[in-house]
């Protein structure tokens, strides 16, 4: 029998284990691994790792080394586990109903303490001094253990592991140590379904450790006969929409550009091997790359081609993950190179001329980023633009002859008199960009016109426009005028009266006052000579102003105008090898 003084262990392994019991009904397999060293005379440190197995999905989260608040929950855990040792059984195990298997928040199905009296030897359950077992049963529970239970509860605070679902959230103490602010990758691995592990962990299940070995030397030889190939193309047979924005002079254009497989490992023998030189336009070059991959993608042939042991049998890829940009080298050394290592180069043109560009607008020519296409026949589907209203379609049978239209609003109804714009792949030359005015819906044409219509403006007989409103006024203005002119006549009987005997008085006056008007007319003359003069000169200083202020607008003009074009106005980018620019970048 072991007794309280006899037993010290120096490491405990904590496991907590679920099978199918993630809330929600997936296939979930969960196992944790917690190690928690016991070295005399230093610190508790706490080591943990996961393994996941999530609807066929297998994931392991490597060891790490973390740090978790148990208050004093260690020295008790000592005390309980060194009172069930002196029980004289290796192995105590408990059973706790729980009903809860499939609701949101179970319990964890299995959970397991190993204490080991060394840290230098295996970690099975034979070789530990103590191993303690409490599992969830939906049929059966065991008679109460208060100690026992008592364990598990000061092992959840020792490792800061919680229920099912706080674990699966992030919500526990433990997965928000472990992942932290950094967090910690996840590895994939492959099983068979006969094989899956449920319950151990990777280093101490032997099938998982023979399928990863395994998997590794397929992965190896796999890699040593998957067919070197790329698309390899200089920039002259690149549709000319796609480079016109690059300097005719670049030095880019004397360079070989490429896509292949997210997963080539002989580009970098290549870079490694043709030497680079800087050029300017780098980042303009990386884009055209880009923009060709994304194009190109878009043909099943492209991924056949490219990736041939990733396309499904009988099935085919659009789109995908490719690495792409160009060699910064001689164009001539660097296809040298690809010849004497046995790369198949594939041209550009085989996927160009597969293909059907596109540029699509509407009635006022701005891009459509989402039209609705009919592909021979019914059923309709929304396609999404490559950006600024760039769309591919393969020229096969399906297009041959298709129909388009604007994807109709949420307050639009569908009607079957909608105008379908139809193209034939025939009128279409591969290898170019059409842009193509998709009409507008009927009811949308028809909302339009009635609200230009009610804002139009009215003709006057002038030719002057007003509208309604003013018209309307202008009418009021003349009646009242109206009335004016005949309040006028009434009154000028009367004040010809009054002007005649005004007359007389005024003529007498006319001697005296015309000394005085003569004096006062001469200086006036000369008053009006100088100011004449002086506004001459304020006119002149106008004008000045102007045309400096109207320099200075075509300056603002100008250098708005030069900012606008790439590359001017601003300094270029400074020189970049273009090999560390090389990219995988999604195409879809």
């Amino acid at each position: 029998m072991t007794t309280h003084d006899e037993f010290a262990p120096t490491k405990a392994v904590f496991y907590f284990r679920t099978l199918d019991r993630w809330p929600g009904g997936n296939a979930d397999m969960i196992t944790i691994k917690a190690v928690l060293r016991l070295s005399p005379g230093a610190a508790p440190e706490l080591e943990a790792q996961f393994y996941r197995c999530f609807d066929g999905r297998h994931m392991w989260y490597p060891p790490r080394r973390v740090a978790v608040d148990s208050g004093e929950a260690l020295a008790e855990f000592l005390a309980v586990a060194r009172s069930l040792a002196a029980r004289g059984s290796q192995a105590l195990a408990i059973h706790r109903f729980d009903a809860a298997e499939d609701e949101w928040d179970p319990d964890w199905a299995d959970s397991e303490v190993l204490l080991y009296a060394t840290d230098d030897g295996p970690e099975t359950p034979e070789e530990a001094s103590l191993r303690l077992v409490r599992r969830a049963s939906k049929s059966e529970s065991s008679a109460p253990d208060p100690e026992l239970e008592r364990a598990f509860e000061l092992a959840h605070r020792l490792t800061g592991v919680g229920r099912v679902s706080q674990f699966g959230n992030t919500e526990d103490a433990l997965a928000a140590a472990y992942w932290g602010p950094d967090g910690a990758p996840e590895q994939d691995f492959d099983y068979t379904v006969e094989a899956t592990p449920t319950y151990l962990p990777p280093e101490t299940d032997a099938v998982f450790l023979e399928l990863q070995a395994a998997h590794a030397q397929a992965k190896a030889q796999a890699e040593g006969s998957r067919p070197k190939t790329m698309l390899v193309y200089r920039l002259d047979e690149v549709p000319e929409f796609l480079t016109r924005e690059l300097p005719p002079d670049a030095s880019v254009r004397q360079c070989l550009f490429f896509a292949a497989r997210e997963d080539h490992r002989f580009l970098d023998a290549l870079i490694a091997a043709v030497p680079e030189r800087e050029h300017d336009d780098t980042d303009a070059a990386m884009d055209i790359a880009d923009r060709v991959t994304r194009i190109a993608s878009q043909s099943e042939d492209f991924a056949k081609a490219l990736r041939p042991d990733k396309v499904p049998a009988g099935g085919a890829i659009i789109g995908g993950t490719y690495g792409n940009g160009f060699h910064g080298g001689d164009a001539e050394a660097v296809e040298r190179w690809l010849e004497a290592h046995g790369v198949e180069r594939v041209s550009l043109r085989t996927f160009l001329d597969k293909l059907i560009l596109l540029r699509l607008v509407d009635e006022e020519g701005a891009p459509l980023e989402q039209v609705d296409k009919v592909p021979g026949g019914p059923p309709a589907r929304t396609e999404n633009s490559l950006g600024d209203g760039l769309y591919v379609f393969e020229r096969d049978r399906r297009h041959v002859r298709f129909e388009l239209a604007q994807v109709l609003e949420a307050d639009e109804e569908d009607d079957e008199d909608e105008p379908w714009l139809e193209l034939r792949s025939e009128d279409l030359p591969p290898g170019v960009l059409h842009t193509v005015t998709v009409p507008a819906p009927a009811a949308r044409k028809a909302a339009e016109t009635k609200k230009a219509e009610k804002q139009a403006p009215v003709k006057m007989a002038a030719g002057k426009k007003t509208t309604p409103k003013a018209a309307a006024g202008k009418t009021a203005a003349k009646a009242a005028a109206g009335k004016k002119a005949s309040k006028a006549a009434a009154g000028k009987t009367a004040a010809k009266a009054a002007a005649g005997k005004k007359a007389a008085k005024a003529a007498a006056g006319k001697k005296a006052a015309k000394a005085a008007a003569g004096k006062k007319a001469s200086k006036a003359a000369a008053g009006k000579k100088a100011s004449k003069a002086a506004g001459k000169k304020t006119a002149k200083a106008a004008a000045g102003k102007k045309t400096t202020s109207k320099a200075a607008a075509s300056k603002k003009t100008a250098a708005k105008k030069t900012a606008s074009k790439p590359g001017a106005a601003k300094k270029k980018s400074a020189k970049k090898t273009s090999s560390k620019q090389a990219r995988s970048k999604k195409t879809k």
